[in-house]
């Protein structure tokens, strides 16, 4: 039996993975800035600024 998916309800679930997935990539900017203060890495700061690159996409 195949259960078929509504647009509204792909449109709902296609939201809600895009929705995590930039929470991660905000998780992982302040993760990798606030490791990059602590130690002073420059690289580190540079990956941090393209996961938030990443987030505003």
């Amino acid at each position: 039996m195949s259960q078929e998916l509504s647009s509204s309800s792909l449109d709902q679930r296609a939201r809600r993975i895009v929705a995590w997935v930039a929470a991660l990539n905000l998780i992982g900017f302040f993760g990798e800035f606030i490791i990059a203060s602590i130690i002073g890495s420059a690289s580190l700061f540079a990956d941090a600024a393209d996961f938030l690159e990443d987030f505003s996409h």
